[in-house]
């Protein structure tokens, strides 16, 4: 079972943090506000992000009213 298996000597790249800038933050801050109920989940999910770091970034970044 375990002799089939084969290491891959190949070494992979390792994966890059994205960097996101301050713009970018205030629209999806500002789109994530405009969202009604149901809508905030498909725009984490296009956007590749999660909750927690809307909610993070809101709060260091609040917006102008």
């Amino acid at each position: 079972m375990y002799q089939d298996r084969r290491m891959n000597p190949e070494v992979q790249p390792k994966a890059e943090r994205r960097r996101l800038s301050a713009g970018y933050k205030r629209r999806i801050i500002e789109e994530a506000v405009r969202c009604q109920h149901g809508e905030l989940g498909s725009l984490l999910r296009r956007e590749g992000l999660t909750y927690a770091q809307i909610a993070n970034w809101h709060r260091h970044m609040p917006l102008e009213t």
